[in-house]
């Protein structure tokens, strides 16, 4: 078990599966500060980046497919904390976050939940990628809220799903739409404030393009969060964005 040190604001990127134990400092995972002899588990094919909110020792438990990495000056970590910054700093109140495949959705998802939940915010979360669901079971889109920071969108409790009928949503596209509508509308009467609604990575052709602008065009965003440089032009004429 190999024993880390990490200087005050320093970044590392680590690749489960692995355990970890915080055994001097504090850290911070996406928002989640984790002290002295607080653990975390980094579930298979997820990674983190751990930013030092102090000097830090940490204890880690690898197996053959963890990998711990230093972070390159280029990652947008730091950009996307200056955003989500921003964000709560604006009091938006419905925030769409769009991006194709495992590019950082529901990442940035989680560190704005628990910004604004350390902020005093109740937040909720719509999951809608009813193929990589977090917070439901595959087909179904999910609200989840959690009165405690969080590690991931998965540790959201689900208080309500609407099932879809399918793990494609180009299949259901105003199937879906009309239920995400039911639990925006859900939200806005739990005083859940803000709404953060979690795309799926249907982003690649036109279909998919369009189904996002059905998405903003029906649930009115305050902000959308484009997640790469390479989608932003095919929203900024009509939207308020960060990215």
């Amino acid at each position: 078990m190999p024993l880390i040190r990490l200087a005050k604001s320093e970044l590392l990127k680590v690749y489960g599966p692995m355990s970890i134990v915080i055994k001097s400092g504090c850290v911070d995972i996406y928002g989640k500060v984790l002290c002295n002899n607080d653990k975390a588990i980094i579930h298979k094919a997820r990674n983190y980046i751990i930013e030092a909110t102090s000097d830090a020792e940490i204890d880690v438990t690898m197996v053959n497919d963890s990998q711990i990495q230093s972070v390159d000056e280029s990652d947008p970590y730091r950009k996307k904390r200056e955003i989500v910054a921003e964000i709560v700093q604006r009091g938006y109140k419905r925030i769409i976050v769009i991006g194709c495949v495992d590019c950082g959705k529901t990442s940035f998802v989680t560190m704005l939940f628990n910004a604004f939940l350390r902020n005093g915010n109740k937040p909720g979360v719509i999951d809608s990628d009813v193929g990589q669901a977090d917070i439901g079971p595959p087909g179904y889109i999910t609200l989840g809220v959690s009165e405690s920071t969080i590690l991931w969108t998965s540790a959201l409790k689900p208080i309500a799903m609407r099932f879809i009928g399918d793990i494609k949503p180009q299949y259901y596209v105003q199937g879906t739409i009309s239920k995400l509508k039911e639990l925006a509308k859900l939200a806005e009467n739990l005083d859940l404030n803000p709404l953060i609604v979690d795309t799926d990575g249907w982003i690649k052709d036109e279909s998919g393009v369009l189904h996002k602008y059905s998405i903003i065009n029906e649930l009115k965003p305050d902000v959308v969060i484009i997640i790469g440089d390479e989608l932003r032009g095919l929203f900024e004429s009509t939207v308020s964005l960060a990215s």
